[in-house]
């Protein structure tokens, strides 16, 4: 950013600012009796009109310097005010620029504080519930389970006091009149044993002979 610069441009000097009044009018004091008031000049006076028009002069000098004077004041007012308006823009502008800055750094604070605490508050609420489903998913799967379980042991219990003492088994012999068998045989022979897979060996054909 370029420097900022008056313009018009403010001087501290500028032309006609000082005085040119010089006095010409001397005063020659005059003593009582021996001076006499004339209008006229003579070789020992200048008479009045003379020294009452150096003194016109010499006011007219003061007026001239106080006429610069005045006209210096209202210059130096008029470019005043024009400075002092454009040190005013300046400032606002610079102002403006920071405000603007400001709010935008507010305005993002802002929506990252608000995206933070959205965040934030969606994060708890989620752990929160993931947490409270969990805790019931837990407890209701460690209650199903353990039900389930108390109830077998309850089902196996009952089953146990139900059942009956074990009687001992007694190998006896059969009877040797049934079926001609004898005393103390504890298989069948092939005569004996059942019909079972008979039809299916009779429809099978012959196995043929190895060569």
């Amino acid at each position: 950013m370029a420097n900022f610069q008056y313009n018009p441009p403010f001087p501290a000097v500028v032309t006609g600012d000082k005085s040119t009044f010089t006095r010409t009018y001397a005063h020659r004091n005059w003593v009582d009796g021996q001076d006499v008031v004339q209008a006229g000049e003579t070789p020992d006076e200048a008479g009045m009109n003379a020294r009452l028009n150096a003194l016109e002069v010499d006011l007219d000098a003061v007026k001239a310097d106080l006429v610069q004077s005045y006209k210096l004041i209202a210059d130096l007012r008029q470019a005043l005010a024009v400075a002092l308006s454009q040190v005013q823009g300046e400032l606002n502008r610079k102002t403006d620029k920071a405000k603007e800055g400001k709010d935008a750094k507010d305005g993002k604070e802002t929506k990252e504080t608000k995206d933070s605490k959205d965040g934030k508050e969606t994060k708890e609420a989620k752990d929160g519930k993931e947490t409270k489903e969990t805790k019931e998913h837990k407890d209701g799967k460690e209650t199903k389970e353990t039900k389930e379980v108390k109830d077998g042991l309850n089902a196996i219990e009952k089953r146990l006091d139900n059942l009956q003492p074990a009687t001992p088994i007694e190998l006896m012999a059969p009877d040797a009149s049934d079926a001609g068998g004898e005393a103390g045989r504890a298989f069948i022979r092939s005569h004996e044993r059942p019909p079972v897979g008979d039809r299916i060996l009779r429809d099978s054909p012959p196995a043929s002979p190895a060569p």
